[in-house]
């Protein structure tokens, strides 16, 4: 797959695409019984529709989805990988089968393998108004045989039924659908001599089953399947960037995280959590993450990529889709939240925003366990932010629930799909950020300036 969009599915991407150069992506979509397509530069940033005489009309300008350069490296799996063990975390997850999963993501990928039996599973029952083989289409305009794509209709994947179930799972079981969609949300990374396993932060079921769902750790051979499917792996590496030229060393970064992780399980208060974590790395910003309102120049930063976004995803997504739905309900909480004159607005109370809290410190915990805050450029920069999310995320319920608007969609896991697999707020680092000149993490080892 193209670089520009390899973050949102990294298990599906083989190193042949990985190192390829940058492809204009398909997407297609049902509208009203017609099948619209839709060509994406590599950065996501330009859309025309391709009408059917074969011209191209501009749509105007995309949402552009150019990965940020994170600090997890890609590379193809290793005999040796199996012989490690795979570490989980403490926490609860499971499947609601909600539906909303099936179009919160900007395309569906799938193999050529992965198509033929898909096409196979569902030929029976397919009373569609364009042939079948169309909705699974190649994902490049480049026209090669390798990756294709599933079409959206009413805003989901297309083989989403009426009642919100799957068609190929219901007709032909879990194993007909791709794997893409077998392992969502799951994540491994190597880290070091183990592999760690999670859940993906954009995943409603994460906090709707934070606290009743199965435990993770109770079934460890699922995980095991899931890292012999992979086509590429994601390795933590020997030394990460903590700010600027700080840099901190993978085993000191693995007993941080080990520990943040532990404190999160649990707790009612996950900034506060956060705000400690960040003192243990010496950030000079950690009193930031004191359960306080974010410097008012990020609120508005948030806002304006918001307005920019929604403006943006009028013609390519159908108004019923969970991704445009995301970011309608966001920009309208967000910019309510950020025009507040007083830093002391008051949110739900209670327990009510007890069982919200102990939900967002598993989504924290889950987060960090799968290294995503290493899918930022920097470790540091990432922690005050996903406290600033984690804030937000409290003050929105305060506004309206995500949930109100589509039931498939809730509040929190919303905040860290769009912060983590979109890229809100604009790539810059954080503002008024620093790094204190003190050496932390102990006898363990002190923060060594980079190259």
């Amino acid at each position: 797959m193209g670089a520009s969009f390899s973050l949102r599915y990294p298990h599906r991407v083989s190193a042949e695409f990985a190192d390829a150069p940058a492809l204009r992506l398909i997407r297609r979509r049902l509208d009203a019984g017609r099948l619209r397509e839709f060509v994406y530069s590599p950065d996501g940033s330009e859309v025309v529709e391709r009408m059917d005489s074969g011209q191209s009309a501009p749509v105007g300008v995309g949402l552009e989805l150019g990965d940020e350069p994170g600090q997890l490296v890609a590379r193809d799996p290793r005999a040796e990988d199996s012989l490690a063990s795979i570490q989980l975390p403490p926490l609860r997850f499971g499947c609601e089968g909600t539906g909303g999963c099936c179009g919160l993501f900007h395309h569906i990928p799938v193999l050529p393998e992965e198509r033929d039996a898909l096409l196979a599973t569902v030929a029976a029952d397919w009373e569609g108004f364009v042939p079948l083989e169309e909705l699974v289409h190649p994902a490049f305009e480049e026209g090669n045989d390798r990756t294709f794509n599933v079409a959206a209709a009413d805003g989901c994947c297309a083989f989403v039924r009426p009642d919100g179930l799957c068609a190929p799972h219901v007709r032909g079981g879990l194993l007909a659908k791709p794997l893409v969609c077998r392992s969502f949300p799951c994540t491994v990374v190597v880290c070091g001599d183990e592999w760690h396993g999670s859940v993906r932060p954009e995943c409603a079921c994460m906090t709707r089953t934070a606290l009743e769902g199965p435990e993770v750790q109770g079934d460890v051979e699922s995980w095991l399947s899931f890292r012999a499917s992979l086509l590429q792996v994601q390795e933590v590496p020997e030394a990460l960037r903590l700010q600027g030229q700080k840099m901190i060393s993978r085993s000191d970064y693995r007993g941080w995280l080990g520990r943040t992780v532990e404190a999160l399980h649990g707790s009612d208060r996950p900034v506060t959590v956060l705000r400690s974590a960040a003192r243990e790395l010496g950030l000079g910003v950690a009193g930031q993450l004191d359960d306080g309102r974010p410097p008012q120049v990020w609120l508005a930063r948030v806002v304006d990529w918001l307005v920019h976004a929604e403006d943006r995803l009028v013609e390519a997504y159908d108004s019923r889709s969970p991704y445009r739905l995301t970011v309608q309900w966001a920009r309208k909480v967000a910019a309510e939240i950020a025009a507040e004159e007083s830093p002391d607005r008051v949110g739900p109370s209670g327990d009510e925003v007890d069982d919200w809290s102990r939900r967002a410190s598993v989504a924290a915990g889950f987060l960090l366990y799968g290294h995503g805050l290493l899918e930022a450029r920097e470790l540091g920069s990432a922690v005050l932010d996903l406290g600033h999310f984690l804030w937000l995320a409290r003050e929105a319920n305060g506004v309206q629930l995500a949930e109100e608007v589509d039931s498939r969609l809730e509040s929190t896991t919303s905040w860290l799909f769009l912060w983590r697999a979109v890229g809100l707020p604009r790539r810059e680092p954080p503002l008024s950020f620093s790094v204190n000149d003190e050496p932390c993490l102990g006898a363990s080892g002190p923060l060594q300036p980079g190259p």
